[in-house]
């Protein structure tokens, strides 16, 4: 008859068998089963913007001020008439706005700033 040693000593040898035996199996099934659940595309950051859209505009109008006086200006004193307010250009191309009775002293301004390559000097804004 059996002896439970015998018994439990064959169990012990088959366990350890199936288990070396059945590590490559296992470890090839995990292996597949990784490829199969790949992580999902993730847009780009241009992507996404272009789904997106244009940024809403800013709620605050940017602020512009007179470069030669300080004033401020709102952007309509470009476009109404009589026109109160114009842009003028540096020779890098630059855009600054000036009021149209500083336009004189706003384009010396930009005449150093041409010659001598400094930073435009503006005037200390106030409202």
């Amino acid at each position: 008859m059996f002896s439970c040693t015998g018994l439990a000593r064959t169990t012990r040898l088959r366990a350890r068998r199936l288990s070396r035996s059945s590590f490559p199996i296992y470890f090839w099934s995990v292996l597949l089963e990784s490829s199969v659940m790949k992580r999902e595309k993730r847009l780009t950051k241009r992507e996404r913007k272009t789904i997106e859209g244009a940024p809403a505009p800013k709620k605050d109008a940017p602020h512009i001020h007179c470069v030669e006086c300080g004033r401020h200006i709102d952007p309509a004193e470009f476009t109404r008439s009589p026109i109160n307010a114009n842009f003028i250009r540096c020779a890098h191309g630059t855009k600054y706005a000036s009021c149209s009775g500083c336009v004189v002293g706003a384009r010396a301004r930009l005449a150093t700033h041409d010659r001598t390559g400094k930073p435009v000097e503006i005037a200390p804004a106030w409202h």
